[in-house]
């Protein structure tokens, strides 16, 4: 009934089938997936380098206060601590809100 050749053949279309598959298995799964975490990646790296800069703006804004603002000495020594963190919160607030907004 079945010859060597068609055999052959049938085989041929499995394995043909089989990478027909896997392509499109890397083609749809891994590629997005490699996109994904590459994006991801470079979107924690910004993050990191963006809550430095506000943490350094931070310290530097309190360094200011405590040298420059004659004010805040002695008794008064807590408010640049408290105008520090004031800012921090409203800062964070707007990005959020910002944030919301565009979603």
């Amino acid at each position: 009934m079945f010859k060597k050749q068609d055999s052959d053949v049938l085989s041929e279309k499995i394995s043909e089938f089989r990478s027909l598959i896997i392509s499109y298995a890397k083609q749809e799964v891994r590629d997005p997936l490699a996109a994904l975490f590459k994006w991801t990646a470079l979107g924690l790296i910004g993050t990191v380098f963006v809550v430095i800069g506000i943490l350094m703006v931070a310290i530097g804004m309190l360094r200011l206060l405590q040298d420059k603002v004659s004010a805040f000495e002695n008794e008064l020594s807590f408010v640049p601590y408290c105008i520090t963190a004031i800012v921090l919160i409203a800062a964070a607030v707007f990005f959020l809100r910002s944030a919301r907004k565009h979603n």
